[in-house]
């Protein structure tokens, strides 16, 4: 309904995933604060069905620490669906934009990277310079 009346590249799907004892992936919902019963795998078919144009796509577990993505996450859900995918939750610096980007992201996203700084975490909001960001190869 919303892909038809909005277009595809406008409709974003964000597929938060969480590790559960076994370190199995599953999906995890906010609302209900826990993880959910469907299979990610469903969920990303389910994704793929709707037509979304767009799949952001949040390790719960990584995001905040800024330790990296989830490469591994990354992997998986790039090999089953084909929309653009943003990777989010970890970046703690640049390079780890990179590695995003070479586990099968199309795009990384980043939050405490550009907020948080120094020893101490002081919030100072600021951005990669352009050589820094063109030094980056994925």
């Amino acid at each position: 309904q919303f892909i038809q009346a909005f277009g595809a590249a406008s409709v974003v799907g964000c597929v938060n995933v969480k590790k559960d004892a076994q370190a199995n992936y599953r999906l995890y919902s906010y609302r209900q604060a826990g993880v959910l019963d469907t299979p990610l795998s469903e969920h990303l078919g389910l994704c793929r069905e709707l037509g979304l144009g767009e799949i952001l796509l949040q390790s719960v577990d990584c995001d905040g620490q800024m330790q990296g993505y989830d490469l591994q996450l990354i992997q998986r859900v790039r090999a089953e669906i084909d929309a653009p995918l943003v990777a989010l939750g970890g970046a703690g610096k640049l390079p780890d934009l990179s590695a995003a980007l070479a586990a099968g992201a199309d795009a990384a996203a980043a939050g405490s990277l550009f907020t948080f700084y120094g020893k101490y975490r002081a919030v100072l909001i600021t951005y990669p310079s352009h050589q820094e960001i063109r030094g980056l190869t994925p």
